[in-house]
């Protein structure tokens, strides 16, 4: 049998062509080795182009959804009462927002005083606070406050008319009375306990500007602790039961008739 004619195509691709005289045979062997070599690039090429262009589109993907996700928690905006007056509010899970310290307390200043008259609204009723409630809860605290505002709006002169007039009135809120063993540490809070200060400073900010604790304003003037006194006075005024509303105050408060 004539070998040259029993060659297969794929013999004949690695066959020295030269042997062979045809033109068209030459030809074909010329043409099916490229096809041959393009086939093997092919093969290898482009399952590496497929796969860097899936990994491609899934890193697109995955960083575009990344980016979208930032942008959506940046937008988040908290709904709540204080939203007017809060500068770098910190959402907490629970939905509390944090006051900036920023806008209830100035480190440039000592808070030290001997007779008040530089102290703004703010700081005067945070001595106060200090001086008669720091160991109370924040809802106690501001309903505290509200004594004092109530007093400088009621009309009396003789309790003051304004929020350090009534603060100051002798013998009317005992933490300013000579003698008083909060007194020294009112007059230099930052120096006694500069947290607790600070939270009084927050509170009295809140109350001023804020309608954050004005369901606890109910009119009171007065209050005092049950525990350690019994006053004539309190005979003479109406009494608001904040605890069956849900409070847990130590004090009683009082409405002067």
């Amino acid at each position: 049998m004539n070998n040259k004619q029993n060659y297969s195509l794929y013999d004949r691709m690695h066959a020295d062509i030269s042997q062979y005289n045809d033109l068209s045979i030459n030809e074909e062997v010329e043409k099916a080795i490229k096809r041959r070599k393009w086939s093997r690039i092919r093969d290898i090429v482009l399952p590496v182009v497929i796969s860097l262009g899936v990994f491609g589109s899934f890193g697109l993907y995955y960083g575009n959804t990344l980016n979208i996700h930032s942008k959506v928690q940046n937008n988040v905006k908290p709904q709540n009462n204080l939203e007017q007056v809060l500068k770098n509010d910190e959402v907490k899970p629970e939905g509390v927002v944090e006051l900036s310290e920023g806008l209830y307390y100035d480190a440039s200043k000592s808070y030290i005083t001997s007779d008040y008259s530089n102290d703004t609204d703010q700081e005067i009723l945070a001595r106060l606070i200090y001086g008669e409630a720091r160991g109370q809860s924040d809802e106690e605290k501001a309903a505290v406050a509200y004594t004092t505002i109530n007093r400088a709006n009621d009309g009396k002169k003789w309790n003051g008319e304004s929020i350090k007039g009534s603060a100051l009135t002798p013998q009317q809120y005992s933490c300013f009375n000579s003698g008083d063993v909060n007194l020294a540490k009112l007059k230099d809070p930052m120096h006694d306990d500069p947290k607790a200060f600070k939270n009084c400073l927050k509170i009295a900010y809140e109350v001023l500007n804020t309608d954050k604790y004005s369901n606890l304003n109910q009119g009171q003037t007065n209050y005092f602790n049950p525990n350690f006194a019994n006053p004539n006075w309190a005979k003479n005024m109406i009494y608001i039961d904040f605890n069956a509303q849900g409070c847990n105050f130590v004090q009683d408060f009082y409405i002067e008739k």
